[in-house]
């Protein structure tokens, strides 16, 4: 047995070197020796084999590991499960029926216009507030809102700006009423100005009780646009009255009828003439003479009264569309046929002589002079007004005029024709007005007339409120005018001469004060002292006894009244700045403001008869062109006999 392992496993130290030899007899032993070198080969085989084996049993494992760990994490997950749950979909969905109520809407002082919103809900309820936001413009700060809900009460009344309502749970039907008015103490000076503004309906859920504003919300906006317009009960007046009542169309000549200037009462009143009165010789009696006269009168009702903007339902045209498309037919070239001229003759004179509602979305304002003021004859001030929206159609600036008026607006006389609109129109006040005009009165008044070059449209007008007085004060005249007020016999030629005098001695006597460094100075005159006056422009500073006359420029004759002409005295002396007689012999009360301010100065005298010679009232020698008698001042305020002007309205 011991033999047999020998042969299976070497011993210890043998070599594995194995001879072979030829022989022709193969014995046992050698035969034990090649096997034993074969199983050596295959053991160093199997060796390998079996650590290839190892290896790839370890990544087995390694990728079994692997996907264990993956099957681990996937079972870390968990799915429950619900039964008889029940999900309903829905939306929070709110819309307004009525949109816009107040837009593109014109309102006057104290008037009122009303809209509807209806709510509508299109699924679940909501609750809701509602507000006015997103303002813009001037006239938001003067308009008051009241809101009512389905009619049950005032929810709000009060500014725009604050109203804020709610939240309020919405309950069919919801209808909101509001009405809108423009404050009753807004100012002419807010003629077209606007308003934008929003009303916000903010909704929010009512399931779950969630706090207003969380959760599912809705929110829709009504626009809204507001703009103020000056309104007023106004008419339109016939041919026939503008053919009598050259006096109130007057200040707004000149005026275009087609291509032809009229520019003189005295043209005026022949087209007029055609159209509604005795033509005489050698007018115009054809269908488009009378036309013309037409024109003209309404011409002159949009002047007067502002009615440019009046809707004439029957043509779905405004007056003023009218008077354009009767402009174009008088311009035509050839003339258009007898039909056509008289169907817009017909047009035109249909609508005199009705009273109508008339707004206005521009003015223009007299400052100064309104009210009070002494204005002295030969001295200097600024005519002053503020103007708003006066815009041509054809985008040129508008031309002002300015014209006189020394009997509260009966008649009138021209400053000037076609200033620019700058707010000023420096004036000093003459003794006449280039058009013959006599200035001195107690009543007087001026008008300005904002017109546009193309055409000449009147497109707006004011004048002052209530009277101012312009006295005279001689020793700022013109040699000229002291020659007029001679001939007028409000002076003397000694009374002229003094004045001269009494000019060079203050010349004198300022040149004198000047050298010496002295700022007033005194001077002694037929026993009385007179302190001297600030030099104004324009002549000099020392008055005795001005003469104020009022003149009635309505009346034309040459007639002097001699009542007793008042000579330079030291008894009486009037101060140009304050308005005040002083006398030795009489007691003045008396208060005194600064002249041209809009303030009013004013005195209480008591004068003994012989000296009441100092106000002296006389005929002018020339007067302005004027109609008869009987004239009607409908641009006044303290005789209407009927009528109303836009004047009354923008000066309430």
């Amino acid at each position: 047995m011991a033999k047999i392992f020998y042969n299976i496993i070497p011993p210890e130290g043998y070599n594995g070197k194995i001879s072979r030899k030829p022989s022709s007899r193969i014995h046992f032993g050698e035969i034990n020796k090649k096997s034993r070198g074969f199983r050596f080969g295959f053991g160093i085989l199997e060796n390998s084999l079996v650590k290839i084996v190892a290896l790839l049993v370890i990544v087995a494992l390694n990728f079994g590991s692997l996907l264990t760990v993956h099957r681990t994490v996937s079972y870390l997950n968990n799915t429950e499960s619900s039964n008889q749950n029940n999900f309903t979909s829905g939306i929070l969905d709110f819309e307004l029926n009525s949109t816009q109520i107040f837009s593109d809407l014109d309102l006057n002082g104290g008037e009122q216009a009303t809209g509807t919103i209806e709510l509508v809900n299109l699924d679940n309820i909501p609750k809701y507030k509602v507000k006015a936001d997103n303002f813009s413009g001037l006239l938001c700060d003067y308009l008051n809102l009241e809101a009512n809900l389905d009619g049950d009460g005032v929810e709000y009344s009060g500014p725009l700006k604050s109203f804020d309502y709610g939240p309020v749970v919405f309950e069919a039907p919801d209808n909101w009423f509001f009405s809108l008015t423009l404050s009753g103490n807004a100012t002419d000076t807010l003629v077209g100005e606007t308003c934008i503004f929003d009303f916000v309906f903010y909704g929010s859920q009512v399931r779950n009780n969630l706090p207003f504003g969380q959760g599912f919300t809705d929110e829709e906006n009504d626009n809204n646009n507001v703009k103020a317009k000056l309104c007023y009960d106004a008419q339109t007046r016939s041919c026939e009255y503008w053919k009598n009542h050259t006096n109130v169309f007057k200040p707004y000549l000149p005026q275009m009828l087609g291509n032809e200037l009229i520019d003189t009462v005295q043209k005026a009143s022949n087209v007029l003439k055609t159209a509604c009165g005795t033509c005489g010789c050698g007018c115009d009696n054809s269908t488009r003479g009378k036309l013309k006269g037409q024109l003209l009168t309404m011409k002159f009702n949009v002047a007067h009264y502002g009615v440019e903007d009046y809707f004439v339902t029957s043509t779905s045209q405004t007056i003023n569309e009218i008077i354009a498309q009767a402009d174009a037919l008088l311009a035509q070239d050839p003339v258009p046929p007898d039909e056509e001229l008289e169907e817009m003759k017909n047009l035109l004179e249909s609508l005199v002589d009705l009273s109508i509602r008339a707004c206005k979305e521009s003015y223009i304002k007299v400052l100064v002079p309104n009210c009070g003021e002494v204005w002295w004859v030969g001295r200097t001030y600024d005519i002053t007004w503020s103007s708003k929206n006066l815009v041509c159609e054809a985008g040129s600036d508008p031309q002002i005029s300015i014209w006189y008026s020394g009997d509260s607006g009966n008649t009138w006389g021209k400053i000037i024709q076609n200033t620019e609109n700058d707010g000023v129109y420096t004036w000093r006040v003459p003794l006449y007005l280039s058009d013959g005009y006599y200035t001195p009165s107690d009543r007087a008044r001026v008008k300005l007339i904002a017109s546009c070059p193309e055409g000449l449209q009147v497109i707006n007008w004011d004048m002052s409120d209530c009277d101012f007085c312009p006295p005279i004060d001689f020793s700022l005249l013109t040699p000229e005018e002291l020659e007029q007020a001679k001939s007028l016999g409000l002076i003397m030629d000694e009374e002229i001469k003094a004045l001269s005098e009494e000019s060079n001695n203050i010349e004198r006597t300022t040149a004198e004060a000047t050298t010496t460094d002295l700022t007033t100075e005194s001077t002694t005159t037929k026993a009385t002292t007179t302190e001297e006056l600030p030099l104004e422009e324009g002549g000099g500073s020392i008055i005795e006894n001005p003469i104020f006359s009022n003149v009635d420029n309505a009346t034309k004759n040459n007639t002097t009244t001699d009542t007793g002409l008042t000579s330079t005295t030291t008894e009486d002396v009037i101060t140009p700045d304050t308005g005040s007689i002083e006398t030795e012999q009489t007691t003045t009360e008396e208060t005194s403001t600064t002249a041209g301010q809009g303030a009013t100065s004013s005195s209480t005298t008591e004068i003994a008869p012989a000296e009441q010679s100092s106000a002296i009232e006389v005929q002018p020698v020339t007067g302005p062109e004027n109609s008869s008698t009987d004239i009607i001042p409908t641009d006044t305020d303290n005789s209407n006999e009927g009528t109303t002007s836009p004047g009354d309205a923008i000066n309430p």
